[in-house]
């Protein structure tokens, strides 16, 4: 017998829609409301996106083993839209990060001090979410970031969601049985009632909170190995280019691959619980929840993407535009304005010092003068 409010009954009592309707149920709609859930979409189909795109060199690596193909997969990975769309990737990094942040120490704070199982439901999910996402984006971005601080940066943040996972996964199944008639209907599984939904639902928790948290732990051991005892990476720690054109490594792009596939139906998965988790919280709460009420909080939440959203439009747009303007693959030329004004778009009349052009480089050699605000570089 366990106590739940005032009523004394079974673990899973006879607990009805309606009972559940008239206590007014309210819920909290910071933790599964609208704007989290939307959020939750758009974090999910953008990095779904990023992913896909950033991942075409490791699919040509891997289906193509003869020279043609190999350096045409190496000009794709050296090419301005790799480059843009990594830069794209960037920005949607550090806002995954802080946003999962936030969702960790939610987490953390709520499961010390909440008594309701409400948080079971979603927290723990939530935060398997937000670090799938991070987790599916590491081998994409941290490696090919150029300074060491920011791989070193990017590997301290895998390992602080890793630690707040792990403290969340740990305290999941440890919440007191003191909740709300609401968690009683809709986790009425755990007792093998035919609630279809929540017994859907609760496999998909399970695999998406443990399924993350042991891909997490994964990514800390395979870099630590590949790192200290495969081989030692140079400057670049895990350039495209080196998929390319070494093919003793051509294990790693298929790694890459998988990683991120795995990962995607985790990202999924969690999408669906939570999903299917709102539909039995209206289900058994009726018109009272305040999980659909657009506030404060749930606009801030949807609000926190706009910058990742805007920059990744920027980039497709403007990749778009520059179509119309081709250039050998691997150039990137940019004439003077005064070059322009002189009709030849050379500026040959003019020293570097008079119109500010720079010499623009293609893989170590001189091809042109072009803008002083920006030069050619390989990933």
């Amino acid at each position: 017998m366990k106590t739940v409010h005032w009523i004394d009954y079974d673990r899973w009592g006879a607990c009805t829609v309606e009972f559940c309707r008239n206590l007014t149920w309210q819920g909290n709609a910071d933790i599964a409301g609208i704007g989290v859930f939307v959020s939750y979409i758009v974090e999910v189909m953008l990095a779904s996106i990023l992913l896909a795109a950033l991942g075409l060199p490791y699919i040509f690596r891997l289906k193509h083993y003869d020279g043609r193909a190999l350096t045409a997969t190496g000009r794709l990975a050296a090419s301005n839209t790799w480059a843009a769309l990594h830069t794209s990737l960037g920005t949607f990094w550090d806002t995954a990060f802080m946003f999962s942040f936030a969702v960790g120490v939610a987490g953390i704070v709520s499961t010390k001090i909440s008594l309701s199982w409400y948080d079971r439901l979603f927290l723990a999910p939530s935060l398997a979410l937000t670090s799938s996402v991070l987790f599916a984006a590491w081998p994409l971005y941290i490696p090919n970031c150029r300074h060491t601080t920011a791989r070193w940066v990017g590997l301290l943040a895998i390992l602080c969601m890793l630690g707040f996972l792990c403290s969340t996964a740990m305290t999941d199944d440890q919440t007191p049985m003191y909740m709300p008639a609401f968690d009683l209907y809709c986790m009425s599984t755990y007792d093998g009632s035919n609630n279809v939904p929540a017994q859907v639902a609760e496999y998909l928790r399970l695999v998406a909170v443990y399924g993350a948290l042991g891909m997490g732990a994964a990514l800390v051991v395979a870099y630590s190995l590949m790192r200290v005892v495969l081989f030692c990476w140079g400057p670049s720690a895990w350039p495209l280019e080196m998929l390319s054109r070494v093919e003793k490594k051509g294990w790693l792009g298929g790694w890459v691959l998988a990683w991120c596939v795995l990962l995607t139906g985790l990202m999924f998965a969690n999408l669906i619980y939570f999903a299917i988790m709102r539909y039995l919280m209206f289900q058994a709460a009726g018109p009272s929840l305040r999980e659909n009420r657009w506030g404060f909080g749930q606009v801030l939440a949807l609000a926190t993407w706009l910058p990742a959203v805007l920059d990744f439009v920027f980039v497709v747009t403007g990749h778009l535009k520059a179509l119309e303007y081709r250039l050998p693959v691997g150039v990137d030329l940019f004439v003077s304005e005064k070059a322009v004004a002189n009709g030849n778009g050379t500026n040959s009349d003019a020293s570097d010092e008079e119109s500010g052009g720079i010499l623009v480089e293609d893989r170590g050699r001189i091809i042109g003068r072009g803008s002083p605000y920006r030069t050619t570089t390989s990933i």
